[in-house]
């Protein structure tokens, strides 16, 4: 599509040209052309970062485990999240069970919320660790109400927590030998 709009951009162009009289505009139409191209690709020139993420220092420890196992960011269906959780799987380098783009069809989020209940119910350890789960990320600016809940829950299912901040208690999913 955006082949077709360069195209069209670059007949306009040649029009305009034609159409001065005087040659000595030329240049500087040129310069303007090419100085609106430069900006457009000039975005560091913005005052804002396109997508800034500053990930806490553990997803450098996750990143040196071993084992490929995933990270299960709660809540798993919010889009907010899955963002953040996309942002720092470039740090820590595992496989994400909530990581999306765009729209997620029904029965990928299906599936994603059935492994977050797998976390909420009864021998959450050993579901997770069946479904190569090694780390439960809970972010607590968006769980709400349900904060007390998780963090006792997953504290008597996992264990204590590996690491906690004001924003996230992470939670390392104890593997099977």
């Amino acid at each position: 599509m955006l082949f077709g709009v360069a195209v069209l951009v670059a007949y306009g162009a040649a029009v305009i040209f034609r159409r001065l009289n005087h040659a000595k505009w030329r240049p500087f139409l040129m310069m303007g052309l090419l100085t609106l191209i430069w900006v457009d690709y000039a975005t560091y020139l913005l005052p804002w970062h396109v997508a800034k993420v500053t990930p806490p220092p553990i997803y450098q420890e996750i990143k040196q485990s071993p084992a490929t196992l995933a990270v299960l960011d709660i809540p798993v269906c919010n889009y907010e999240v899955t963002g953040r959780s996309v942002g720092y799987q470039m740090i820590h380098q595992h496989p994400i069970v909530s990581g999306r783009a765009y729209r997620v069809p029904q029965e990928i989020h299906t599936q994603m919320q059935s492994i977050e209940d797998m976390a909420a119910g009864e021998n959450a350890a050993e579901l997770l660790a069946d479904q190569q789960i090694g780390y439960v990320v809970l972010h607590l600016t968006w769980l709400d109400n349900a904060t007390t809940y998780w963090r006792s829950h997953l504290t008597q299912e996992l264990g204590e927590p590996m690491y906690q901040d004001t924003e996230l208690v992470i939670y390392v999913v104890p593997q099977p030998e």
